[in-house]
């Protein structure tokens, strides 16, 4: 599992009936990597048997030449069906990124960037722009 990614122990807990058994997954038994990199060098290493990552993370892994198999349906673990990011409240992320979002909407850039994005990946699913 990559450490901050929504695809990990928790959600796989929550699917029990496409992971069975995962409500007894010891956490001494999980691997947790920085970067899909890191997972990819573990599971060439034989650190691990298998990973659990999204989809499109798989993706971008195949267009690099891993090609994984899947064990299991997809699942979605994200809510909503949306991601999102949390920051530590003293963390000059949040400021930085307030202001960027804004000043993008204000100059067009983030419609123009949302336009382009629906017209690129709308076939993976709904793209919403608020």
């Amino acid at each position: 599992m990559i450490n901050g990614w929504v695809s990990d122990d928790v959600c796989m807990r929550g699917n029990e009936d496409t992971f069975p058994g995962a409500s007894t997954l010891k956490k001494s038994n999980i691997v947790r990597y920085d970067s899909p990199g890191d997972m990819v060098v573990g599971l060439q290493n034989k650190e691990v048997d298998a990973v659990f990552a999204f989809e499109y993370g798989v993706q971008e892994l195949a267009k690099k030449g891993l090609v994984l198999d899947a064990v299991s349906e997809a699942v979605n673990c994200a809510i909503g069906d949306s991601l999102h990011f949390i920051t530590r409240k003293d963390s000059k992320l949040l400021p930085w990124f307030n202001t960027t979002l804004k000043e993008m909407k204000e100059n067009g850039k983030y419609y123009r960037l949302c336009r382009e994005a629906k017209i690129k990946h709308g076939k993976k699913g709904k793209i919403q722009c608020l």
